[in-house]
């Protein structure tokens, strides 16, 4: 009788396990543009900055939310491995690093440009960063995870341990 229980903690399991892989995602395209922006002359300033390219404030922002998240994983992780309820965390991880190998796939090959056409390795975490954002449940089924989680415990937003 406990059959339902037992696989929803493996899907739980599941959704900590694929943040990491989704994050290795992001990270390798973002290594890939930070490699072809380092010495790229600047052609696009964001928003009129003079000392600030579009291309360095994309790549900016995708470091932040990368090391933010990869934060959330091994947090959700610790918790799994200490026996510890960490559902809502896979949740928010799975949620965030499948959003995040999406978008930054899509971002960075708009920084790489037509260098990244053909077999180039952005375009290949392009084609596989979808399978990450759905597996071990979609985005809209994470979202509903985490809201009902809070729904019945609003305290967790006072996590303390994290």
């Amino acid at each position: 009788g406990r059959g339902f229980s037992m696989a929803m903690k493996v899907l739980e399991a599941g959704r900590a396990a694929i943040s990491g892989i989704s994050l290795g995602m992001a990270r390798s395209v973002l290594e890939e543009a930070i490699k072809h922006c380092r010495n790229k002359p600047v052609s696009r300033r964001y928003k009129g900055s003079p000392g600030l390219s579009a291309d360095q404030k994309v790549i900016a922002e995708y470091a932040s939310r990368l090391h933010a998240i990869r934060r959330l994983a091994l947090h959700a992780a610790e918790l799994c491995d200490a026996g510890k309820r960490f559902a809502i965390y896979a949740s928010m991880a799975k949620l965030l690093s499948g959003e995040l190998a999406t978008k930054s796939a899509t971002e960075m090959l708009d920084v790489i440009g037509l260098d990244a056409i053909g077999d180039h390795q952005v375009a290949k975490q392009f084609k596989d960063a979808k399978l990450y954002q759905i597996g071990e449940g979609t985005s809209e089924i994470q979202a509903m995870i985490i809201s009902r989680l809070l729904y019945g415990n609003p305290d967790l937003l006072d996590d303390t341990d994290f």
